[in-house]
């Protein structure tokens, strides 16, 4: 028996050791544009790196994104479109995927970048777009890189591709088509990581804009990756924003779908599931839609109401056992905390673009005289942490907890 109790004790020792060091080894890392550089800074780190970048990438980049394994930063250049990368073993940006090298119908001037997304590991993926003036057309294709062989493929060509959403895993893709208005219906298909073994699930209605973009309903995968929810408004629903219904749709990976229901939901505030998918948020009309009243729903109950620019869409944190969210309601910067049936709390002021890694940590850009602050904070502590000051107009970053 004391042998048992010895062994036992050892076993939860080095359980709750493992658990520690691998804590330990997770670490924030920041990656943001400044003057002609990307700079890269870790938790620990004493100054941020730099990398150089070209003279084209200066002013000209759409967004920056880190790879799963933290080993990369991906770099969207609009014009020409084209992706660069910060390595660890190069002191300037390189370049990775050049303009020339993407397939398009048009004068490769006016190609761009559109969708960016992590893959597992050091991949990504995206998709392309030409915008030769002020409009934009979709080639609905799928690209995938590898930033650790300097490779990359078109998975799907032109037209059989989309907007598209990787699931936590890895192994599964959703592809959604926009339709066209009044003409053709969008499609809504799964295909594997390596774009292979489609399987077409639904068709719906294409739903209007009102304008010259194309409207693609945005997926939220389970955490467990076995399936995915989308909700899909009535076509005409930006004609009738306090009366049209919006679809609630679960699918499954092995090709299922079941409706789950309808919302009265706005166009400019559609239903978004928490991670764990048990709750929901959207936004709608309160009363004529002549007053510009919105509410932000938590479920079915009412949590915050205000009018438009007062009150804005929730965002869920990620892996947050109480399914929390945020959203900003009064001057610009302001932002409360929400917990499903509980009274939402004051979370921050002069807060802009808040990205959460975890369920309780979140870095964010706070103005600062004729510049910005990078800092990062976690939930239920006063104090906030200065990463750097950034001197842009507009500033981009991307965060994220790394091995």
């Amino acid at each position: 028996m004391l042998y048992r109790i010895l062994t036992l004790f050892v076993c939860t020792m080095l359980l709750m050791s493992s658990s520690i060091h691998a804590e330990d080894n997770t670490r924030l890392m920041v990656a943001w544009l400044e003057n002609n550089s990307v700079m890269v800074w870790h938790t620990g780190d004493a100054a941020p790196t730099p990398y150089t970048a070209a003279d084209n990438i200066v002013g000209n980049t759409r967004q920056l994104l880190i790879s799963s394994d933290g080993q990369y930063v991906a770099v969207n250049v609009v014009s020409p479109g084209s992706l660069w990368l910060a390595t660890p073993t190069d002191a300037n940006l390189i370049e990775f995927v050049p303009n020339q090298a993407i397939h398009t119908p048009d004068d490769p001037k006016y190609l761009r970048i559109g969708t960016l997304q992590r893959g597992m590991v050091n991949t990504f993926y995206f998709n392309t777009y030409d915008q030769p003036s002020h409009y934009s057309f979709q080639h609905d294709d799928l690209w995938m890189a590898d930033t650790a062989a300097r490779t990359f493929k078109q998975l799907l060509p032109s037209q059989q591709g989309g907007y598209f959403s990787v699931s936590p895993d890895g192994q599964h893709i959703v592809i959604i088509q926009s339709g066209e208005y009044g003409k053709k219906d969008g499609t809504i298909s799964l295909v594997d990581k390596a774009g292979q073994n489609r399987l077409d699930i639904l068709s719906f209605p294409a739903v209007s804009t009102a304008s010259d973009y194309n409207f693609y309903p945005q997926p939220n995968w389970e955490p467990d990756s076995s399936g995915l929810t989308i909700a899909i408004p009535d076509k005409d629903l930006i004609y009738h924003d306090d009366s049209a219904l919006t679809t609630l749709w679960h699918f499954g990976v092995d090709g299922s779908h079941t409706q789950l229901g309808t919302v009265q939901a706005s166009f400019f505030g559609l239903p978004q599931w928490s991670p764990s998918g048990r709750n929901l948020v959207y936004l709608r009309h309160k009363g004529d839609i002549t007053t510009n009243l919105f509410e932000l729903v938590d479920g079915f109950d009412i949590y915050a109401t205000g009018s438009a620019g007062s009150l804005g869409i929730a965002q869920w944190l990620p892996n947050n056992d109480q399914d929390q969210f945020i959203y900003p309601q009064g001057e610009p910067g302001d932002y409360w905390l929400g917990t499903p049936t509980q009274i939402a709390m004051p979370l921050s002021k002069n807060m802009y673009n808040p990205r959460f890694v975890d369920s309780t940590t979140y870095v964010y850009t706070t103005t600062a005289g004729d510049a910005f602050e990078l800092r990062y904070a976690k939930l239920g502590e006063t104090e906030s942490t200065l990463i750097a000051t950034v001197h842009s107009a507009v500033p981009i970053f991307d965060a994220l907890l790394t091995p």
